[in-house]
């Protein structure tokens, strides 16, 4: 492995952790000298900080003949309120891709809009997305998460697949028990990353 690919994969390695833990991501916040270098690496795997910045990102990908997604960053939400700011956040994402006629699907953590507070809280907010997503003609794809969440994730996804028909999923491929979880998501006509 060389230099340059270690450091980049320390830096992936850290954006990670600081992104998994609500306590380290609002200190981070805080304090600018910490908040910019790690701005600056994430910039490298990211659209942009603001939903325009991303919007005019998406924009330069279509011209290039790229479809694209789109996902308010964030998981692991542990505030009701919190999980419902992002929720509305989810739906500005879906009116911006919408409006600018974008080549793109949105794509969101289950966690992020309330899953982790709540299994029912989860699956109400990702039913009001998926009915936005759906009354605009957007696919909304679900991410996988940790291991440990992975059943209760297939389940919310399971059920939102008897009511929309937009919902797509993501599987883990290094997961043993991935062939399995795949097995019956072929037979429905939904989308699989």
């Amino acid at each position: 492995m060389s230099i340059e690919m270690s450091i980049e994969f320390q830096v992936a390695e850290v954006l990670k952790q600081v992104a998994l833990d609500e306590e380290i991501k609002e200190y981070v916040l805080q304090y600018p000298s910490l908040y910019q270098p790690l701005l600056h690496a994430a910039l490298r795997f990211i659209g942009g900080e603001t939903l325009r910045d991303c919007v005019e990102t998406g924009k330069l990908l279509n011209q290039q003949g790229f479809a694209i997604t789109i996902d308010y960053m964030g998981e692991s939400t542990r505030d009701a309120d919190m999980a419902q700011q992002a929720t509305a956040e989810f739906l500005c994402v879906i009116e911006a891709i919408a409006e600018q006629n974008l080549n793109s699907s949105v794509s969101l953590d289950l966690s992020h809009i309330g899953m982790v507070i709540d299994a029912e809280l989860g699956y109400k907010n990702a039913c009001i997305l998926a009915e936005a997503a759906q009354d605009t003609g957007l696919e909304m794809m679900i991410s996988m998460e940790g291991p440990d969440r992975t059943n209760l994730i297939l389940e919310i996804h399971q059920r939102l697949c008897e009511t929309f028909d937009n919902v797509g999923i993501t599987l883990q491929a290094y997961l043993h028990r991935t062939p399995s979880d795949l097995a019956p998501r072929r037979e429905a006509p939904r989308s699989v990353r």
